[in-house]
This record gives C-alpha cells, sequence and structure tokens, in this order.
C-alpha cells in the first residue's frame, strides 16, 4: 500500500503547475481569444474553422470609422481639455482629450501618436491600479472602442462596453483619433470591490490618464491591445468634467523626476566645479581658507557635494522602483557603477597619502582617472536615462538633445581650460601643497575670474535645459 502511494506522489510531482478556474477561462481571454502567454505572437497557422459574417446595417454596438476632428481653439471655452506635452496647444500635441457634458453623459474624444490605439483612464490617484479605461484601436479598417479596468498593472477588459454610444475611430497619419459618449456614472467589474463591481461617476473628480501603443497582429483579431512602452500622460491635478479648462500633465511620476533633477544638479554643475577647479584652479586659489587652500576646500566641498546629491538620489529611486528588478534597463547598472565610483573617489580622497610620499604621485594620476572615468560615465547614464523605453517620444528627443550640447560644452570649456593652462605655465608641470600659502602667488587674474564665471553660468544654463527634459514633459 505505501508503495503504491509512493507511486501516486512521484507520478504527481511530474505534471507542472497550472492555473485552473472552475468557471471557465478567464472573461478578459474569453472576450479575444488570444491567450496572452508572457507577451508572445499567436500562432499564424491555417485554422481548422471558418466563420464568416456578412454585415448589412449598422448597429449601435459598431464602431464608425469616421474621421475625428478636434476644434482646439474652444479649449477652454465650450470644452475641457487635457493636452501633453505641457507646452503644445493643439495640433502639436503627442496625446490627449477634450470634454463635453451635457446633462448625464460627457462626449470625450481622444488623440495620441500611437502604433494601434490610445486609451483614456479614470483614476482616484496618478497610479496605475483600480481605475476605469475606455480604449480605441485602430488597424487599418479595422477600428474597436473597449471598456475596461485596471486592477492592477494590466487591463481586464469588459463583458460590456457600459452603454457608450456616438462611437468613432480614425488613425490618421500614425495618431489615433477617437470620440465616444459615455454615461456619467459607469460600472466595472471589480473582484476586488466588496459587492464584486465599482461605479465610476464623472459627478467626481478624476486624474485622467492618456496611454497610447500597439495592438498584437493577429489575424482577423486586430483588437488585442499590448502593454504600452511609453508612461502615459497623466494630469497634473484631478479633473472636473463640470468645468472647461485647459489640463495640462506630465508621464514621469514625481519621485522619478526628483531622482532625474538631483542627478543632473550632482553631474552638470557640482561634478563639473570639482573636476575644473583641482585641474586648472590651484595657483589661481592659492589664499588659506580653514588650514586649506581655497582651490582645494572648493575641490572637497564640490566632490562631496556631488557624492551626498548622488547618495541621496541613489537611495530614492531605489525606494521608488522597491529595488533592483528583473526589468532593470542598463540605465540602473550605468547608475550603479556611477554610485559605486563616487564611493571610491570620496574613499580615495579621505584616504590620500601625505604630498611628499612615495605613493603620491600613483594616487594623484589614480584619483583623476576615476573622476574623469565617473565623470564620462554619469553622461552615459543620463543618455541611457532619456532612451529609456517608458520615456515619450518627444521627452526623449529633447532630454538626448541637451545631454549631448551639455557634454560638448564640457569638452569645450576642459579643451579651453588646458589651452590657458599650458600658456601660463609654459609646458611645465605644477608642484602644489593644498595647505602652504605661497605669499609669491598673484592670486586669479582677471582672465581666470571671467573664464571661470562664464564656465558656471554655462554649467547653469544646462542645468536649467536639463531641467526642462524632466519636468516640461
Amino acid at each position: 500500500m505505501d508503495l503504491q502511494i509512493l507511486w501516486i506522489v512521484c507520478i504527481v510531482m511530474t505534471f507542472q503547475k497550472v492555473n485552473g478556474y472552475s468557471t471557465g477561462a478567464p472573461a478578459s481571454t474569453c472576450l479575444t481569444m488570444f491567450p496572452k502567454h508572457h507577451h508572445k505572437e499567436a500562432q499564424t497557422k491555417k485554422s481548422p474553422f471558418i466563420i464568416e459574417l456578412s454585415v448589412t446595417q449598422y448597429v449601435p454596438a459598431q464602431v464608425s470609422p469616421t474621421e475625428t476632428t478636434i476644434n482646439y481653439e474652444e479649449c477652454g471655452k465650450t470644452m475641457g481639455c487635457f493636452l501633453y506635452p505641457k507646452y503644445c496647444t493643439g495640433s502639436n500635441c503627442d496625446a490627449g482629450m477634450t470634454y463635453e457634458t451635457e446633462n448625464d453623459d460627457v462626449t470625450i474624444q481622444l488623440f495620441a501618436k500611437g502604433e494601434g490605439y490610445v486609451s483614456v483612464g479614470f483614476s482616484h490617484d496618478r497610479l496605475m491600479g483600480g481605475d476605469q479605461t475606455i480604449s480605441c484601436t485602430a488597424d487599418g479598417d479595422s477600428v474597436t472602442i473597449q471598456h475596461g479596468f485596471n486592477p492592477a498593472l494590466f487591463n481586464f477588459r469588459q463583458r460590456v462596453s457600459g452603454r457608450l454610444s456616438n462611437m468613432q475611430t480614425k488613425k490618421i497619419d500614425g495618431t489615433v483619433f477617437c470620440s465616444f459618449t459615455r454615461p456619467k456614472a459607469m460600472k466595472v467589474l471589480d473582484f476586488n470591490a466588496p459587492n464584486g463591481t465599482s461605479v465610476f461617476d464623472l459627478n467626481n473628480d478624476y486624474y485622467v490618464m492618456v496611454a497610447w501603443g500597439y495592438t498584437y497582429e493577429v489575424i482577423k483579431v486586430p483588437d488585442v491591445m499590448g502593454k504600452h512602452d511609453e508612461l502615459p500622460a497623466t494630469t497634473l491635478y484631478k479633473v472636473n468634467f463640470n468645468e472647461y479648462v485647459i489640463h495640462r500633465g506630465e508621464a514621469l511620476p514625481l519621485l522619478t523626476q526628483i531622482h532625474g533633477i538631483l542627478m543632473i544638479v550632482a553631474w552638470i554643475l557640482f561634478a563639473g566645479i570639482t573636476t575644473i577647479v583641482s585641474r586648472y584652479y590651484k595657483t589661481a586659489m592659492e589664499k588659506l581658507i580653514c588650514g586649506s587652500k581655497l582651490w582645494f576646500q572648493v575641490h572637497r566641498t564640490a566632490a562631496f557635494a556631488t557624492f551626498i546629491i548622488t547618495a541621496a538620489s541613489f537611495v530614492l529611486i531605489f525606494v521608488k522602483v522597491d529595488g533592483l528588478t528583473d526589468d532593470a534597463e542598463i540605465h540602473a547598472y550605468i547608475g550603479i557603477a556611477v554610485m559605486s565610483a563616487a564611493v571610491l573617489q570620496l574613499l580615495g580622497g579621505l584616504l590620500r597619502p601625505d604630498p611628499k610620499h612615495k605613493l603620491r604621485p600613483a594616487f594623484n594620476w589614480l584619483h583623476w582617472f576615476l573622476g574623469k572615468t565617473t565623470h564620462l560615465l554619469s553622461a552615459v547614464a543620463l543618455f541611457f536615462a532619456f532612451n529609456a523605453p517608458i520615456i515619450p517620444a518627444s521627452q526623449k528627443l529633447f532630454g538626448t538633445i541637451s545631454i549631448g550640447v551639455w557634454l560638448g560644452l564640457q569638452i569645450l570649456w576642459e579643451i579651453v581650460f588646458e589651452i590657458r593652462k599650458c600658456k601660463k605655465s609654459g609646458g611645465k608641470s605644477e608642484k602644489y601643497d593644498i595647505t602652504h600659502d605661497d605669499s609669491t602667488s598673484s592670486g586669479a587674474s582677471t582672465g581666470d575670474k571671467i573664464f571661470f564665471s562664464l564656465y558656471i553660468i554655462t554649467m547653469m544654463c544646462m542645468l536649467a535645459l536639463s531641467a526642462m527634459s524632466i519636468f516640461f514633459f
């Protein structure tokens, strides 16, 4: 008997784990008959079944592929508008939504520069999860409008449209347009709710999210939406659908924005000052302050500020994303390398050998090399940050150009300072002591002050331009 039980247990253990549904397959899959297994495309072999439909008349549940036009001049007057990015005015926007309220109905128009669909979400907060969605797909002549719900970081398509009417969708020149009329109050299936449903009533205020993306290339099933790669645009504040105002939004969450601006301040401004002062202003800043020369005090302060700001930003983003995940991009790994190098550079500065020690020349070269490498790595990390798949295309372009201009100007300024240094020293190497007061030094010349001031102004301008790359989108 024991042997038979052992055989049964062994046989059972050879089978893989599967998910069982006592009431049949999940409703979200039954609606489309599309498996969605690990983002795999459906089989494209010839189906053993053929179903032919003939539609001879329009019925209310169908969607008309009529071109949708939006009069942006009426924004804030006869209709409310949500336009993204912040600086756009209408036709030059990447995505947006308009709304008009009449009695118990709201007419909504959507648009986005997407491959296959545009979707609007009504949310209690600015994060995905617990949101009602209405999505419009456009693949050639096939168009649909879908009612859905986001239980978490995925969409659950509803069985019923929720009494949507006047539905129109069209894709023109890479932009998906869509319009429909919805009742203010709509129910969605929500298995986390006490009674299994949640009500989204536009008499209440909601954050609005607009997402866009691709549809799966499935034969005769063109309305299966894929996960949007780019972050959705989200209103800054909740929308009152009874007031016609122009709303603005952004894609990056607040903590991600703070992470970005801290890194930009650290590596564009403070890291630049750290390197320029230590290499080109030793003889110009000879005055002793608190027992050390001015150039060393400025160098040490800027270096310490770079480390502290980087560490704060590093901890902040790890808390935000809950550690290093499997979905981490190359930006994350380069960022870890930058943080590690910054720690080594700080420890090296604290444990540096005495100026007369035989290892001091080797330390100086190593300290210079590690500093330059870390500064360059920070630029690479910034490039990859703005080119991550989740960054919207317009923000990606603006950010990449900003970082490219900064890097070019930083290199140009270092060439200028190097030329001035060679002219002043006549090609001779410099010997210095961070604590000895050289009374023969003439201090900073007018030219030194002007060039250093111009460098700081340049970096401040680049800091402002890079900050726009974060907060204008």
